[in-house]
Formats: C-alpha cells, sequence, structure tokens
C-alpha cells in the first residue's frame, strides 16, 4: 500500500509543480494530500507515510518562507517581508498547524518580530513574542535567538538596561557558536552606540532650543540622561560642557547666581578631564563656541590646552 500512497504522493507533487504560485498553492497541494490520508482504504502504514511526507514538505516550506521573508528584508522591502510570513500563516488551518514543527513557527515570529521593529511597531513585536510563549516547551531554558529578539525590542523602546540584561543573558546560553556570540556581542555594542546617540539627539534639541527656556530644559535633560546611562559613574566631558551651557541660559534668563553655579559646576567636572571624540564636534566648536560666548556676554574666560581644561574668571 505504501507505493500506492507514494504514487498517489508523486501525482499531487506534479501538479503542485505545474500548476505552483506563491502564497495559497504550496498549502492547497498540503490540503489535498492531508485528505487523501484520510480515505478509508489505506492502512495505518500508507497513512503514516502520508503524514511524515506532509511533516517533511511543511517544514521545507516553512524554511523557504522564513528564509525569504530574511532575504527580502536584507534588500531593504520589509512589507513584502511581513505580507510573505503573514500569507504562510495564514493558510495553515488547525489540523496542518498541528503538523508545522515549532521551532519552524518560531523562527517566523521571531522574523515577524524584527519585521514590526523596522517599523517602530513594539506592540506587534510583544505579540509575536508572546506568541511563541505559547508553544509547548521543549527545552528548561528560552533558546538565545529568542532572548536576543525581546532584547532588541527592549532596545527599540528605549529600555538600554533590560535589553543589556537580555544580551548578556543570550552570552551565557549554553552551546552558544562563535557565529552566534558575534552576532550577540555586536548587538550588545550597538545597544551603547544608541544611547549615545540618544544623548547627541538631545544634545542637537538643546542647540535648536528657540528661546532660554527650552534651552534650560533640553540642557538638564542631557544630564539627566548621562546620570540614568551612567549611574555608577562621574560626569564626564560632555556634561561640562552642558553645564557650560547652563551658564550662558541662566545668564540669559537673568539668574545671575545659578549662573555662577553652573560656572562652576563646569569646572569642577572639565577641570583635569581628557577630551572626549564620542560625540563629534563636543570638544572642538561646541566647547569653544560655548566658551567664546560666555567670555563675551559675561566676562568669564576659559582657555583649554590639548588635554587639560582650567577655568577662571575675573
Amino acid at each position: 500500500m505504501i507505493s500506492i500512497a507514494e504514487t498517489v504522493v508523486k501525482w499531487h507533487g506534479e501538479l503542485f509543480y505545474t500548476t505552483w504560485h506563491p502564497n495559497t498553492s504550496q498549502i492547497d497541494f498540503v490540503k489535498s494530500l492531508l485528505a487523501t490520508s484520510n480515505l478509508t482504504f489505506w492502512d495505518f502504514s500508507s497513512c503514516q507515510w502520508i503524514l511524515d511526507f506532509i511533516r517533511k514538505f511543511l517544514q521545507s516550506q516553512a524554511g523557504i518562507t522564513h528564509q525569504q521573508s530574511v532575504l527580502t528584508r536584507l534588500k531593504g522591502d520589509v512589507k513584502l517581508s511581513r505580507d510573505i510570513i503573514k500569507a504562510f500563516l495564514l493558510n495553515l488551518n488547525s489540523e496542518l498547524d498541528g503538523l508545522v514543527r515549532r521551532e519552524d513557527l518560531t523562527a517566523l515570529c521571531l522574523s515577524q518580530a524584527i519585521n514590526h521593529l523596522y517599523h517602530f511597531n513594539f506592540a506587534e513585536a510583544h505579540e509575536e513574542v508572546r506568541k511563541i510563549a505559547n508553544f509547548p516547551r521543549t527545552q528548561e531554558y528560552l533558546p538565545w535567538d529568542q532572548v536576543l529578539c525581546v532584547g532588541r525590542i527592549m532596545r527599540g523602546e528605549g529600555r538600554f538596561e533590560q535589553a543589556k540584561t537580555c544580551f548578556m543573558t543570550c552570552l551565557g546560553s549554553p552551546g552558544l557558536r562563535k557565529s552566534q556570540r558575534f552576532i550577540v556581542q555586536s548587538t550588545l555594542a550597538d545597544t551603547y552606540l544608541d544611547r549615545l546617540g540618544h544623548v547627541r539627539v538631545r544634545i542637537a534639541l538643546a542647540r535648536l532650543s528657540l528661546t532660554a527656556e527650552d534651552a534650560l530644559e533640553r540642557w538638564n535633560e542631557v544630564l539627566y540622561w548621562n546620570r540614568f546611562y551612567n549611574p555608577f559613574e562621574e560626569e564626564v566631558f560632555a556634561c561640562g560642557v552642558a553645564h557650560l551651557f547652563l551658564c550662558i541660559t541662566w545668564y540669559k534668563l537673568g539668574d545671575i547666581d545659578k549662573s555662577t553655579d553652573s560656572f562652576q559646576n563646569a569646572v569642577r567636572v572639565i577641570e583635569g578631564k581628557q577630551h572626549q571624540f564620542l560625540i563629534l564636534g563636543l570638544d572642538t566648536y561646541l566647547f569653544h563656541g560655548v566658551c567664546d560666548q560666555i567670555q563675551s556676554k559675561i566676562g568669564w574666560f576659559v582657555t583649554s590646552e590639548i588635554s587639560t581644561v582650567n577655568l577662571r574668571t575675573n
């Protein structure tokens, strides 16, 4: 009977490959095979053979769908990547869903979560991860790629410390290959760059302020986020520059006492600090520009050596 089953499968396969088109035909092919396996004249071994073939076929199609989604996303077409996965999953009915391997569905959900990240749809990305949590667990620990995906979502939401925890957890996963470790390490490095980028954006917004009141709020935000991202570190050169901008801002608002306090805070932070090059222009035109403003408007002088900054007042 198995040979007859093989003939039926071969016939269905030839029909499938001559009429194939993306999205639905491959699923229709499998559904027709599943209907064939329910015919009463098949014995158990023949039905089992057909079901095994269906499982392997679905595994292959799920793998192809996943690869297509990744490749189209790498080419910049995130919408097509999302639609490819969506079309495959929508065509799975309850019977076929039980024949698809959990790891294959997991890979598709993770790829779809990344697609949502590209569009900043964090709620939808979390939903894809929650789908995975409902799958039967075959391991006592979460696979590294699931934790990595959650970390990426949190990084996109600005939850950098939680993202860092996820990535550090990934690095401790058992059996992590060298290539996988490299992916996690590079993603962890991106998290630190994102934090720095956030501070850079805050500095840019502060410089674009139209009023002294807005500038005051935004320069204080620069200091806040630096403390938030580096809670156990002393203020760095960038903070000293922020204090200088606060100095000139308070002066414009007519508060000489707070202007003096900000100036002295800048002295405390910058004096003896090495110049930083992580934020372009910070230790060159931004620093020298605000120093010139303070000198011309208030009469306080700032001098800079190669690696040491000394501030003095008249």
